[in-house]
């Protein structure tokens, strides 16, 4: 792991140092929302992987897909989901959420997809639970992932803390629970620069949303638009490893050396002049069986699935895995015709109130 490590600095410090002097730009492909723990594979090999993907990034048009799942505290439901497309060929970074209350149907039962992952991870372990939603949402969505990096809410701290807070502007007042005082915080309503405790506590905070897990997303996307402010300003690669060093043990992944050098140099040698984009998978609210679920848009999906991930048409969805045509209610969403669906810069999610796909 250290040989790795040192190899990895190496290789990074001396590309760094030469597109410098060639006047470039170094800034992070964590620019992006979604950068908040993820990227941090980008640079390390983890050892609870990397074995087992190999990801090609040479070529003029190379991309690749990844899978970023965000653990409640016991570590079984995926309390954030996002895929990350990176292309080369557009000089694009797209990060799409996929709600966690969205509506699935698996052979086991119908519900929500953050259960994916739990129903395999007390049978098989976490590992194969992660290959096993990869293998679910790929299907379902008619992508390719070309990996995955699975992180708890304690990771989510120390990064936090590890780069100095983030800033973002809180639409109310939050209050939550501290467990390392043993007392009730409260977060004002405003600006504020969130230390590790406070940006989880804002990020999982739903109650007070008039839209309940709708302005939870919402949160997400303004934590980790906040988040890409602060990232650029860490310049020196021996600053960024030192960080995810200590982040690493909590993170489970299966990206190998190959994948992280690549992708890195693909990105220096552009410059850093990557567009990076925010999107949500298209959809609405709908309660049915007691209970509140996202119900995708079939058409609106398919559209942004074809021109992010470059998905042919009728790939999405073969299954029927995000519908019951036994419910109304759901089949009616699922089906509508008059959607279509929005993507975001980082600015622009900063400055949302709600963000509506």
């Amino acid at each position: 792991m250290t040989n790795s490590l040192d190899r990895l600095l190496q290789t990074l410090t001396q590309r760094a140092v030469f597109f410098m002097s060639k006047k470039r730009v170094f800034v992070l492909l964590s620019l992006s929302a979604a950068c908040l723990l993820s990227f941090a594979v980008f640079f390390l090999i983890l050892k609870n992987g990397g074995e087992d993907t190999q990801v090609t990034a040479s070529g003029e048009n190379a991309s690749a897909t990844f899978l970023f799942a965000g653990v409640d505290d016991a570590g079984e439901n995926t309390d954030m989901l996002m895929l990350c497309r990176i292309s080369k060929e557009k000089g694009s970074v797209h990060f799409v959420q996929i709600p966690r209350d969205t509506f699935y149907k698996t052979e086991t039962g119908k519900g929500k997809i953050n259960r994916v992952y739990r129903q395999n991870v007390s049978k098989y372990g976490k590992k194969r639970a992660a290959e096993g939603l990869c293998a679910e949402i790929s299907r379902a969505l008619g992508i390719q992932i070309d990996g995955y990096v699975v992180f708890d809410t304690q990771t989510v701290a120390s990064f936090v803390d590890l780069v100095g807070g983030v800033r973002v502007d809180v639409p109310c007042e939050i209050r939550f629970f501290d467990g390392k005082t043993g007392s009730e915080r409260i977060i004002a309503q405003g600006e504020q620069l969130l230390s590790g405790e406070e940006a989880v506590a804002f990020v999982r905070h739903r109650k007070s949303y008039v839209e309940g897990d709708l302005g939870r997303l919402d949160a997400q996307m303004r934590f980790l638009g906040g988040l890409s402010t602060v990232l650029p300003s860490l310049k020196k690669i021996d600053r960024i490893l030192a960080i995810y060093q200590k982040i690493l043990p909590n993170l489970l992944t299966n990206l190998t050396e190959k994948d992280i050098i690549e992708f890195m140099m693909a990105y220096l040698k552009n410059g850093g002049a990557y567009s990076v984009l925010l999107a949500r998978l298209p959809g609405e609210a709908c309660y049915t069986n007691g209970a509140w679920y996202y119900v995708l848009h079939k058409n609106a999906t398919e559209e942004m699935l074809h021109d992010v991930f470059g998905v042919a048409s009728g790939s999405f969805d073969a299954e029927g895995r995000f519908t019951d045509s036994g419910k109304e209610s759901l089949s009616n969403i699922y089906s509508s015709f008059d959607r279509t669906y929005r993507v975001y810069t980082p600015d622009e999610v900063a400055n949302k109130k709600i963000l509506h796909s």
